[in-house]
This record gives structure tokens, sequence and C-alpha cells, in this order.
């Protein structure tokens, strides 16, 4: 679960909470779900130093549930006040999951620079990205917003 990719928000929008988290809280409440992507996914409370990082895998307007406390980092779990600012950031986990895939790729290639011309299309909130690798170089291009 750890080294999952977990869908991205355009724009990292910021909601907060609607009600305090306990420390051993297994529900979170925000203001606006819809800031938040669906689930499974994991949302960030606070921000820089002091923060926690929560996986929710229930998402049902502006409650989540199923969390698993301090997956980013580890045992930052605490007590998050009604008001506290949440949002779909870019994590340490993110970039840890980037990286194994990255060295899983490596691992099973003769030449890891050797790229197949490919395009593969996805579409994040309304936005329509296309991954293209073009003689060996990957880019990602917007075709629509």
């Amino acid at each position: 679960m750890y080294n999952v990719f977990y869908p991205p928000k355009a724009r990292s929008p910021i909601t907060e909470l609607s009600a305090q988290l306990e420390v051993d809280g297994n529900t979170i409440e925000v203001i606006n779900g819809d800031a938040l992507p669906d689930a499974p996914n994991k949302v960030t409370l606070g921000g820089g130093e002091d923060s926690e990082t929560v996986y929710y895998g229930s998402k049902d307007g502006g409650t989540l549930t199923d969390l698993i406390r301090g997956f980013d980092p580890p045992n930052s779990e605490k007590m998050w006040p009604e008001g506290t600012k949440a949002a779909r950031v870019l994590t340490a986990q993110d970039i840890a999951a980037l990286q194994e895939a990255h060295d899983a790729h490596l691992a099973n290639n003769d030449d890891p620079h050797e790229y197949e011309d490919v395009s593969n299309e996805a579409d994040y909130d309304g936005v329509k990205y296309k991954l293209v690798v073009e003689e060996g170089v990957p880019y990602l291009e917007v075709t629509e917003s």
C-alpha cells in the first residue's frame, strides 16, 4: 500500500477540517469533499514539519473513513483542530513509489535507456494529459483543459 501511486488532484485545492480529529480518530470530516480525490487516496493535514498524511479507503462527500493514520511520515498522528488545512499534495510517499517503479524498470531492462515510442492518455479533474515518448524521451502534453 505504501508503494502505490495514488491519483493526484489538479492544483491541489485546499479544504479544512469541519470537526476536530482526535489522535485515535477514525473519521475525517472536511468542509469541501470535492477538493479531495476519490478513495482510495490520501490527504495531508497541516503543513510543513507540522503535518500528517492520512490514507483513506472510503469517501462519502466530505467524510473520509477506513483511515490509516500516520501514513506519511509514519507515527505522525496527532490531534488536529477544526479548521486545520487539508489537501492532496505531493508527499514523500509519492516520490518513494516513483523511485521504486523507476528502480524496478531499471532492474527489468537490458538497456534502461531504450524506450519504444508510446502514447498514453489520462484525464485528471477534467484536464486531459498525454504521456508521449519519442526517440526515448518521455514528456507530458496537455491535450484539453
